[in-house]
């Protein structure tokens, strides 16, 4: 989950790459993504996803969809998920926006007020592709409320951000069977050494700093539908 950017060196590198008629110096410089979702396990060549066009009425909408929300389908478009349009019978099926549409990755749009890079989903012929939930992952995102409290199987729903966009997990404060839209449940952050079986320190919260120095919430994907009269 890196960007490339490449810089002249000086002749005095040896770090070389092909350049058009000669090799040519270069430097490698990497920045991470601001915003990503990063299948931890159950990430295989069957996971099941789907793609499916971005439900917009202008190229202005979908600029701050970043990757790593949480969507569903509308009229058979997907759009970010807001809490007055997953509360509805029946209840959309939540969707996991990866990094980028089909295998063009994430582009760079801007740099905000803050300063920081943004990274959304590039939309060629304006199709998202997306995990669902009830593939049964287990997920790392950047995409959350960070005021919220976490504890391992706090159960997830949505909200939306300073623009109005949907798509942002938070904590669920309704728990009884059928009195939230829930599209995750909270794991245990995973380390950058997550493949080991007991990790040094052993993670006691879902929400942590992963290898790229970005603060994630880890969760299993889930689904569970509001009742609605």
């Amino acid at each position: 989950w890196l960007k490339f950017e490449v810089a002249n060196m000086s002749s005095a590198d040896n770090e070389l790459v092909w350049g058009d008629a000669e090799y040519q110096p270069r430097e490698v410089v990497l920045s991470p993504y601001t915003h990503h979702i990063h299948p931890v396990k159950g990430w295989s060549e069957h996971f099941l996803d789907k793609v499916a066009p971005a439900h917009y009425t202008s190229v202005e909408d979908i600029r701050y969809w970043p990757a790593g929300r949480v969507g569903i389908l509308q009229n058979g478009r997907i759009a970010p998920a807001t809490p007055s349009a997953v509360n509805t019978n029946p209840a959309p099926m939540p969707l996991y926006l990866l990094c980028g549409p089909l295998d063009d990755g994430e582009i760079e749009i801007s740099v905000d007020p803050d300063g920081l890079l943004r990274w959304v989903n590039s939309v060629p012929g304006l199709l998202l592709p997306a995990l669902v939930a009830t593939g049964g992952y287990e997920l790392q995102t950047t995409e959350f409320n960070t005021q919220g409290t976490y504890y391992c199987n706090t159960p997830l729903t949505v909200t939306v951000d300073s623009k109005n966009i949907g798509g942002v997990l938070t904590p669920a404060t309704n728990h009884t069977y059928g009195g939230a839209w829930i599209c995750g449940v909270c794991s245990l952050h995973c380390q950058e050494d997550w493949k080991k079986k007991i990790e040094t320190p052993v993670p006691t919260s879902p929400v942590g700093t992963n290898a790229s120095g970005k603060t994630t919430l880890t969760f299993w994907s889930y689904f569970l539908p509001k009742v609605v009269s």
